[in-house]
């Protein structure tokens, strides 16, 4: 990762990746739930993309949760 963390995003993959990594340094999503004080469930379906990762669980891994952005590629008549 950028020292710079101010303009860095990441895609949602790429949010998940770093979500998958801490919940296998932790032993799995039970052990990572507790350590961070979110169920289980919760974790699983963020994963899964049933769930948003919301701000609680961003946090848990170092990130901020961003409202996407758009850009104009057509002015609509």
């Amino acid at each position: 990762m950028p020292t710079d963390t101010s303009t860095h995003t990441l895609s949602l993959d790429d949010a998940l990746t770093v979500l998958r990594g801490f919940v296998d340094e932790a032993g799995g999503q039970s052990a990572f739930g507790r350590r961070v004080g979110l169920s289980p469930s919760y974790v699983s379906s963020a994963l899964t993309r049933r769930r948003t990762l919301g701000p609680a669980l961003a946090a848990a891994v170092g990130l901020e949760e961003i409202e996407p952005r758009y850009r104009v590629v057509r002015v609509a008549a």
